[in-house]
Order: structure tokens, then C-alpha cells, then sequence
């Protein structure tokens, strides 16, 4: 739909770009399968999605002008952020998810107190990223931001895995306020370090496919972590919830190990 509005009401001028219908409607027409498998479980869209993305990456082999270059991923910058915004957004999304949930489920909680626990998170994350946007405005320098911001991550999808019916809603609250200021050093970071390293020409295209990443990290991890917890439901709510984060742990690791790889660049 928005590549119809965009080409039915802006304006053609002679310098109008081609755009890679064919390579959009692969891309997703093979993530839309993927996503499906963990909901529904049907093997055959594993199948297709390999076949809908393995021939998109036939055809942007061979298009004109393809909607994401695969020399790309040549970019050991572009490579580690769009990894790193994958995995983080995943863990984003069982913390958003399943946190309120406990909360309601377990702890006893009102939906709009267990909603209001969201705000402690927005404030770690808005302090965070100001403060690390107007450091890295003065130094120049960025690589350590992210590489911080996934450790208390990391720590906090851990302690979070320990959650209990004893838990108190402050106890929450702390862990999502330390959630949110170690995800404020990590997401917009990575994306001024992936402009940062992209030529000049192409800093629409990098900034692009990295949000990507970014959203499909978020939907598969709502889909894989959804289908854990209720896997893990016969054991209550507050055992699910804690197999969730239990699983969301190695991810948290892994995005930490991988910005670790991160040049840093002026």
C-alpha cells in the first residue's frame, strides 16, 4: 500500500529512480512465511520462505537498481548493526510482551498499573540516548555505547529470568527503568554508526535496511518468544514467563559478543 500511495501522489520528474518491485515482493512474501511457521507450524512455509528469499537473493544479484544492494552485507560495519538491532529488538519485545504480563498474571497487578510500568523504561531510555548522543556529539567516538548498553542489558534479561510470585512491583520497575537505559545506549547508537561509515550517497539505503533488521527482529521475536511461553505455560504463567527470559538470555549474550566487533570510526 505505501509503495501504491507513493507512486500514485508523488510527483515524476525525469530523474525518477526505478523502484525493485519484484525484490519487495519477495522479501516479503519470504519473512511473512517465516513468521507464519512459528505461529502455525506448518513446515511447508519454512520451505517457501527458503525459496522466496533464496530467489530474492537471485534476483538482486541481477537488478538494476536492487532495494537492498547485497554488497551490503560486505560492510563488516553494516554486518555487526544490522545483526545487533536484530537480536536487541528481539529481547525488546519479550520485555515489552511478557513483563506487563507477569505483572497482571502473577503479581496481581491492574492493566493500567502494569501498563505504567513502560514509563520507568521510556525514561532510561530517553535520559540514556541524550546523554550518549550529546557524548558522542562532543568525542566523536561511539563504539563503546552499545557494547555498555547490551552488558546492562544482558544483566537485566538475567535478572528478570529470576522473577517470581514473590516479586514486587518495584522490584519490576527497577529492572525495566535498568532495561531501558542499557536500550537507549544501543539502538539509535548503531544506526549513527552505520550512517557514519556509509558513503555519503548511500546513507538512505544503509539507514533503511538497518530499521529493517531492526523491525523484523521485533516480529520474529514476538512470534519465537509468544510460542515459548506457551510451550512453557503448563508450568503457570510465572514459569513461562521465566523460560521466556531464560531464553532471551543467549540473545542478549550474543548481541553483546557481536558489538564487540564494532569499528569504531570518527
Amino acid at each position: 500500500m505505501a509503495i501504491l500511495l507513493t507512486r500514485l501522489r508523488l510527483p515524476v520528474t525525469r530523474t525518477e529512480r526505478t523502484v525493485d518491485y519484484p525484490g519487495a515482493a519477495l522479501l516479503v512474501g519470504g519473512v511473512v512465511c517465516l513468521l507464519l511457521v512459528t505461529e502455525q507450524h506448518v513446515w511447508g512455509l519454512l520451505a517457501a520462505g527458503a525459496a522466496l528469499l533464496g530467489a530474492f537473493v537471485w534476483w538482486e544479484r541481477r537488478a538494476a537498481e536492487p532495494i537492498m544492494p547485497l554488497w551490503l552485507f560486505r560492510r563488516p560495519v553494516f554486518l555487526v548493526v544490522v545483526v545487533a538491532l536484530f537480536l536487541t529488538t528481539c529481547m525488546l519485545f519479550a520485555v515489552l510482551i511478557f513483563t506487563p504480563l507477569f505483572l497482571q498474571k502473577v503479581v496481581g497487578a491492574s492493566a493500567a498499573s502494569s501498563g505504567l510500568l513502560l514509563l520507568p523504561m521510556t525514561v532510561g531510555i530517553t535520559l540514556s540516548t541524550i546523554l550518549s548522543g550529546r557524548m558522542i556529539a562532543r568525542t566523536g567516538r561511539y563504539r563503546h555505547f552499545p557494547v555498555i548498553g547490551l552488558a546492562i542489558v544482558t544483566v537485566t534479561v538475567f535478572l528478570l529470568s529470576r522473577l517470581s510470585p514473590g516479586s514486587s512491583q518495584l522490584t519490576v520497575t527497577l529492572d525495566m527503568l535498568l532495561f531501558g537505559i542499557g536500550f537507549g545506549l544501543v539502538t539509535q547508537v548503531l544506526v549513527v554508526a552505520v550512517q557514519n561509515d556509509a558513503d555519503r550517497a548511500d546513507i538512505g539505503i544503509v539507514t533503511a535496511s538497518a530499521n529493517f533488521f531492526r523491525s523484523l527482529g521485533g516480529s520474529i521475536g514476538a512470534a519465537v518468544f509468544g510460542a515459548v511461553f506457551a510451550g512453557a505455560l503448563d508450568g503457570g504463567v510465572a514459569h513461562a514467563v521465566d523460560v521466556v527470559f531464560l531464553v532471551a538470555l543467549p540473545v542478549a549474550v550474543l548481541a553483546l559478543v557481536t558489538v564487540l566487533f564494532l569499528r569504531g570510526k570518527r
